[in-house]
């Protein structure tokens, strides 16, 4: 009888969002150090240690088609020989 194999498999797909946010009064594009996202929702510190958590959120609802990925690739159950395919 044949074993069954277990591959690990890997795609990735490529998302971008534009949102428009309004920076505290008093404060430039200069004046920030960092921003940061998680689960859409975006902080950002300032250069005079100010941060403002979950400052503003990403406009999801149009992010992109999850259909296709970028690219597929995979590999063996260990984690060994990565092999790209072509996202058909």
């Amino acid at each position: 009888m044949t074993k069954r194999i277990k591959i690990n498999v890997f795609t990735t797909y490529s998302v971008n969002a534009m949102t428009e946010v309004e920076l505290p009064i008093g404060k430039t594009i200069d004046d920030i150090e960092w921003i940061d996202m998680k689960w859409s929702k975006g902080h950002i510190a300032f250069k005079d240690g100010t941060i403002e958590k979950d400052y503003f959120e990403d406009d999801l609802e149009n992010l992109g088609d999850f259909k296709r990925p970028d690219e597929i690739s995979f590999e063996d159950e260990d984690g060994n020989e990565r092999r790209h395919v072509e996202a058909i």
